[in-house]
């Protein structure tokens, strides 16, 4: 079932609610059971028959869980160990079998394998309870509560990957019982921008990035412009198509009073790589440094230090084996995990190794920052004014890479966007542009093309940056009534020095204006409903 469908917003929520507070009165056994039930319907929607496998994943790491907790030493590591072991292979074998038997030359019909839905979230979440088992932190489990944590319908099929101990506090407290109707009006206003971005926004970003993407993939070159157009439109559809999701699912989770952890924070506003995944995918990013990055370069550390090296990473231009080995191996071996993680192929490797590569630069940039405290002022400042875009350029090359189908389209892409010479103003674009009669003037080409580029398109997308670059998100404007856990977000400041201030609260003002985005975002959905790019994940 899609958040972004009638079925979902006028007949499963209403009624997932309705009958969560209702048999809250009876009590927290009741009302969860009904959520848990709610969330294997909300999953069996897309295909029954795999809600075998889920309750089977839960089953068994629910039982390594348990086991772990009992275990101490050795057996608690090989537990462990085998347990990350079965999720990993489960994912393996739905995900990457025909990858990896494709790079090693075996052809194998696995076609008849199809990809579970929110398969590498469930994974995630199940291996970060199993690892928390083991450090101590999860000391006991309640079997209603770890399927619910598991199968929460707003972040089951893509994300938040949530903390086993951030829900359970949640899910004990009997107050999420009774109907918070400050949390209702929040949430449902979170809700419907989300629902809003999706429909207005990323959907038809997605109708100009599509063309220029399908264009490259027949073999077409296109002019910079067309590139240029289609991968900015690729890159705003993702932006809001990951945003809107996003708002929906802590939107829904809101108004049954649980609040799940942010995990998109304006990321197009990142001063640097390093600010970008911070605010994009952010508990994405938690799990890879808590369970993956940081585990690693500990590991690496006490191997350096048993050769009586110095652990730490130290200084860039004194210790460059020690720079390479604790700052360099780890990050671009997360970042190939991470990119693999998003999918099976090719272009998702190239989309990891392109991202660590710029997050390397990055750590070199901050430790040559150190390393010359003289220039420091000066770097600062072109920190200041060249951060965000070089930002943007490195977001525009990696997002490129995550879209093409196939490194000849990802090269090709990338080559016409390149290419200086092809942006100069031809005589025929000089004399279509002097007679544009509107915003709807086609801007188009000399010769007749499968992917052309109109004003009405420029405009869009000249406005979809604007937005993402100075509009507040929805989660500063309720900066005064968070719905949301972890790091507060900073307040928004209005641009070019305006003075001003907004803050949701529920007023009618808000509610007249949330009605009307949601009606124009219904009105928009008509009978045609557009997955999310991050269900594919």
């Amino acid at each position: 079932m899609l958040f972004n469908s009638f079925a979902y917003l006028l007949v499963y929520l209403p009624l997932g609610l309705a009958g969560f507070f209702w048999l809250g009165r009876f009590g927290e056994t009741w009302a969860l059971t009904w959520l848990l039930l709610a969330s294997l319907v909300f999953y069996a929607w897309w295909n029954p028959f795999y809600v075998l496998l889920l309750l089977a994943s839960i089953g068994v790491n629910f039982g390594f869980g348990r086991a772990i907790q009992r275990t101490a030493g050795l057996p608690r590591g090989a537990l462990l160990t085998t347990g990350i072991g079965l999720n990993l292979l489960v994912l393996g074998y739905y995900k990457y079998a025909g990858f990896l038997l494709g790079l090693a030359g075996l052809h194998v019909d696995v076609a008849g394998v199809v990809l579970p839905l929110g398969i590498s979230f469930f994974t995630f979440t199940q291996i970060s309870y199993l690892i928390d088992c083991s450090r101590g932190v999860v000391k006991q489990s309640h079997p209603l509560h770890y399927a619910l944590f598991v199968t929460y319908f707003p972040h089951l099929v893509a994300g938040p990957i949530i903390a086993y101990p951030e829900m359970i506090a949640q899910f004990r407290d009997r107050r999420i019982l009774t109907v918070d109707w400050r949390n209702m009006a929040g949430g449902l206003s979170l809700l419907t921008v989300g629902l809003s971005k999706k429909v207005l926004l990323a959907d038809q970003f997605a109708t100009w990035a599509d063309p220029a993407f399908s264009a490259v993939s027949a073999g077409t070159s296109l002019t910079p412009i067309e590139a240029y157009a289609g991968a900015i439109a690729f890159m705003l559809q993702i932006y809001f198509d990951f945003s809107a999701y996003c708002d929906l699912a802590l939107g829904a989770s809101a108004m049954f009073g649980v609040l799940l952890p942010l995990n998109f924070n304006s990321p197009f506003k990142a001063v640097n790589m390093i600010d970008f995944w911070q605010r994009w995918n952010m508990t994405l990013t938690r799990f890879l440094i808590g369970y993956l990055y940081r585990p690693m370069t500990a590991y690496l550390a006490r191997a350096r230090a048993s050769k009586g090296k110095v652990a730490g990473a130290g200084d860039l231009l004194r210790d460059p084996l020690g720079f390479l080995t604790l700052i360099v191996l780890p990050t671009m071996a997360t970042m190939l995990i991470a990119g693999l993680w998003h999918g099976a192929g090719v272009q998702y490797l190239l989309f990891g190794l392109i991202f660590g590569l710029f997050l390397v630069i990055n750590q070199t940039w901050r430790r040559l920052k150190r390393a010359a405290p003289r220039l420091k002022a000066g770097l600062a400042d072109f920190d200041s004014w060249a951060g965000r875009p070089l930002t943007m350029v490195g977001l525009l090359v990696g997002f490129v890479a995550f879209r093409a189908t196939s490194l000849a389209g990802f090269a090709s892409m990338l080559s016409s966007m390149i290419d200086l010479d092809g942006l100069r103003l031809a005589p025929s674009w000089i004399t279509r542009l002097g007679v544009l009669a509107g915003p709807l003037s086609v801007l188009s080409f000399a010769e007749a093309r499968p992917f052309q580029v109109r004003l009405v398109e420029l405009a869009g997308l000249a406005a979809g940056v604007a937005i993402v670059w100075l509009a507040p998100n929805p989660y500063q404007l309720m900066r005064g009534h968070p719905l949301h856990l972890g790091v507060p977000v900073q307040p928004w400041r209005a641009p070019f020095g305006l003075p001003g201030s907004v803050a949701w609260t529920p007023v009618r003002a808000w509610a007249a204006v949330i009605a009307v985005l949601g009606v124009a975002a219904l009105l928009a959905m008509g009978g045609h409903v557009v997955q999310f790019v991050y269900f594919r994940f």
